[in-house]
């Protein structure tokens, strides 16, 4: 941690809710970082590049929000490489080995390979914007681009952080109407006539399924209500942070920042090590994408020791985390 911090009575809070390492430095250090593995995973084409890629991903979001969430968001990784790789071996003719025949349509080994590479890429670019929502703070990009372009600065900062807003108000609705539902006060004579049936003992087939019926219908209605209400709650918020940014006079001079960022020995330390592992990355993705083909057959990949600048630009936070977690034990 830094020196001001060590009388800083949030030390004493647990781990999770103290700020990552990574995010205390200098804006310009983080988004060079993002910009760095997101250009790169797009550059890779091999696909064990891919695979290590997307490892790298899963293994920084799930240092940031813990192994079960990061669990429950894996299912719908997997669930769309695997639709991706389907979609283009059904649709994709290319390719010498065949796997199966659909329809009596031939689906090769090479065409089902490139359609998972491009799923990882996709489920690799989801997840390193996930952890980027989380590492660069609103405040530091706005601090990075508002003198340079402050309307589009700001409009990007905007959509960044109203996606999470936007999901964390549908889930604040969704909550309140399970209180609701559990004290009776939403759908009362569906839960009425079943809780009746249940202590009488008389469950009847045709009332439970008429009650499962009117409880989609309910369901239905409510996503219908709910799609309404965070729209008119998202259109009353822009215009609310519209008119309170027409009274504090946004646009008529430069923007200043209360916090101060500038780049430290430090930062310039980070960034001159940041530049390097970009540079050699850089160099051995492409000498991997350049040496491999998917068709007419999958060639041969490189020794596995070409990944290893990408693993290291990739798992960067995670080092300054260990290296200042182990210089604060040693001051300690």
């Amino acid at each position: 941690m830094r020196a001001e911090s060590v009388n800083d009575p949030s030390m004493n809070r647990s781990k999770k809710q103290m700020r990552p390492e990574f995010a205390r430095y200098h804006p310009g250090v983080v988004f060079s970082y993002f910009v760095a593995v997101i250009a790169l995973t797009f550059m890779s084409l091999q696909p064990a590049a891919r695979i290590v890629g997307l490892l790298c991903a899963i293994l920084i979001v799930g240092w940031q929000v813990g192994l079960r969430s990061l669990l429950r968001s894996c299912c719908f990784y997997v669930v769309l490489i695997v639709i991706v790789a389907l979609f283009n071996a059904l649709f994709n003719p290319r390719g010498l080995t065949t796997v199966f025949y659909f329809l009596s349509n031939p689906v090769s080994l090479e065409a089902l390979v490139y359609g998972a590479s491009f799923g990882m890429m996709l489920a690799t670019v989801l997840l390193w914007f996930s952890a980027y929502q989380r590492l660069m703070s609103q405040q530091g990009f706005l601090a990075l681009f508002s003198r340079i372009a402050p309307n589009i600065a700001l409009m990007v900062a905007k959509v960044m952080a109203f996606v999470p807003n936007l999901l964390a108000q549908g889930r604040s609705i969704t909550a309140t109407r399970r209180v609701l539902l559990a004290e009776g006060e939403l759908n009362e004579s569906v839960v009425t006539d079943l809780g009746g049936s249940l202590k009488r003992g008389r469950i009847q087939q045709g009332r439970i399924r008429q009650g499962r019926i009117r409880q989609g219908r309910e369901n239905v209605l409510f996503a219908a209500r709910l799609s309404s209400q965070l729209l008119e709650w998202g259109m009353e918020s822009s215009l609310i942070t519209a008119d309170s940014m027409r009274a504090r006079g946004f646009g008529s001079t430069k923007r200043s920042s209360y916090r101060s960022m500038r780049l430290t020995h430090r930062d310039g330390i980070v960034l001159v090590v940041l530049a390097v592992l970009i540079a050699a990355a850089a160099l051995a993705t492409y000498v991997l994408s350049t040496s491999f083909s998917f068709y007419p057959y999958l060639s041969q990949m490189l020794p596995w020791w070409w990944h290893v600048p990408t693993v290291i630009l990739s798992i960067l936070p995670l080092l300054c985390e260990g290296g200042e977690r182990i210089r604060w034990r040693f001051l300690r």
